[in-house]
């Protein structure tokens, strides 16, 4: 993926808290971010999410907000100002806002309360493995805006990878 973007843009969103990627050793991160990985590993990524939010509830300051971007959708941090200004006017009485893609809630693009998000993804502190994301996200109160096509779109395959990077990254 393109860090020069996130590096550049991307991470003046997160001016509050830290940077957490869920990834292990082999995947290069910039400088200032924290990694993550379940463990054992594999264990889908709500377990993901999970361990992201124990490092980053390690850290200093602990963020009331947790935004979470999935690796797959290299545009998707371009959302965090909307959902901020939609969570924000929404009141306490949210747990979180996602994007929406169509008639598609994006679960895995969105920002949360971090308490409500952590009793999501770890019960009683146990970290869910192996669930499905709408399955333990969509336990919590969350509204999804609308959000263009290509802050959402994901890319599946190395091809797609590599044509975003050619056109994206000169």
């Amino acid at each position: 993926m393109c860090w020069p973007a996130w590096s550049s843009c991307g991470r003046r969103a997160f001016r509050s808290g830290g940077v957490c990627v869920v990834a292990p050793a082999e995947v290069a991160l910039p400088c200032g971010v924290l990694r993550a990985l379940e463990d054992p590993p594999l264990g889908g990524p709500v377990a993901g999410i999970a361990a992201g939010l124990e490092l980053l509830g390690r850290s200093h300051p602990v963020a009331g907000l947790t935004g979470i971007l999935t690796c797959d959708a290299p545009l998707s941090w371009q959302a965090l100002p909307a959902l901020h200004r939609a969570l924000a006017q929404a009141g306490p009485e949210l747990d979180g806002v996602c994007a929406r893609d169509g008639e598609h809630t994006q679960y895995l693009l969105g920002l949360y309360r971090r308490r409500a998000l952590a009793a999501a993804v770890a019960p009683g502190g146990v970290p869910l493995r192996d669930t499905a994301v709408r399955r333990a996200l969509g336990a919590l109160r969350v509204t999804a805006i609308p959000t263009t096509h290509d802050v959402v779109r994901d890319l599946d395959t190395w091809a797609e990878v590599r044509a975003w990077d050619s056109g994206r990254c000169g």
